[in-house]
């Protein structure tokens, strides 16, 4: 499956988190944790397997990808207590699902095959699963992680260039309907971008060459970069997801889930898999 993404934070109170659960050589499954560690349960039992959770401004739905019937990767809706939609169809495949703030639209990538080839735009389809408009095309195996702004305004979403000096991920900006995207100037490789719900700050996860190794925040203009993480030993720390409340982001590192103050301050594990399985992508229910 393709790696999984963040989606942008609502403001409101800190509800649950919702995250991907991966177990070689088993389908990865999507779980929940309370941010005290507690009440870990597993949501979704999909044969196949689910990634990518993205809570719903309401706090009441969670998009997702997975397979479907015939293969392609498509975006599901899971109501709280309720079931199981499926909003993308057809033989392109869409993944990594975020929604607009007013929970009228789902952002995602689409891959398309041409002539043997996977052309990839971000695309913004209708939540009912009624319409979908393209905001950005990209290249082929080019586009991910994308994250909708806290104003409905903007979406944030990673491109890799590829040069002569070979590919490197970087953060862009799109407008939401659609336009000129705006590259995020910073060396090295950005990917996994989240808006922070006051919309000031954008954490990404900040690696030297392809891969991550810390948590940075930079403002939406480029400017302002700084680590929250900076470990100096070799343990990775990535998918960085805002609290609705704005105080605490929650991160994976070291096979789990941890959650950390905005200021990189105070880190605390809530998950701790067993054997082959690791947890990552997170996403913060707004309440």
């Amino acid at each position: 499956m393709v790696a999984p993404t963040v989606d942008a934070a609502v403001p409101g109170r800190d509800g649950l988190i919702a995250f991907t659960r991966s177990v070689f050589p088993e389908s990865s499954q999507i779980y929940v944790v309370r941010p005290n560690g507690r009440g870990l349960r597993q949501l979704t039992h999909r044969r196949r397997g689910a990634i990518a959770p993205a809570w719903s401004p309401g706090g009441k739905r969670i998009a997702f990808t997975a397979p479907g019937r015939l293969s392609p990767l498509h975006v599901f809706v899971k109501r709280l207590g309720g079931g199981v939609r499926q909003l993308t169809h057809g033989k392109d495949a869409f993944m990594q699902p975020t929604w607009s703030p007013d929970g009228r639209w789902i952002a995602a990538i689409r891959g398309r095959w041409v002539r043997g080839r996977s052309h990839e735009s971000l695309v913004a389809v209708r939540a009912d699963g009624s319409r979908i408009r393209v905001v950005f095309t990209g290249r082929e195996l080019s586009l991910e992680y994308p994250a909708w702004s806290p104003d409905g305004r903007s979406i944030a979403f990673v491109k890799t260039d590829i040069d002569l000096q070979g590919a490197d991920p970087n953060i862009y900006v799109v407008p939401a309907e659609g336009g000129a995207a705006r590259k995020i100037d910073r060396f090295d490789s950005q990917e996994q971008p989240d808006w922070s719900p006051d919309g000031r700050l954008i954490a990404y996860s900040w690696g030297f060459g392809l891969g991550w190794d810390d948590i940075h925040v930079i403002h939406p203009d480029g400017t302002g970069d700084r680590a929250l993480t900076d470990d100096v030993s070799i343990v990775g720390e990535g998918w960085p997801a805002w609290a609705p409340s704005g105080r605490r982001l929650a991160i994976a590192r070291l096979g789990g889930i941890w959650t950390l103050a905005a200021d990189g301050s105070r880190l605390r594990r809530l998950t701790n898999p067993r054997g082959t399985a690791g947890d990552l992508d997170p996403s913060w229910q707004p309440r």
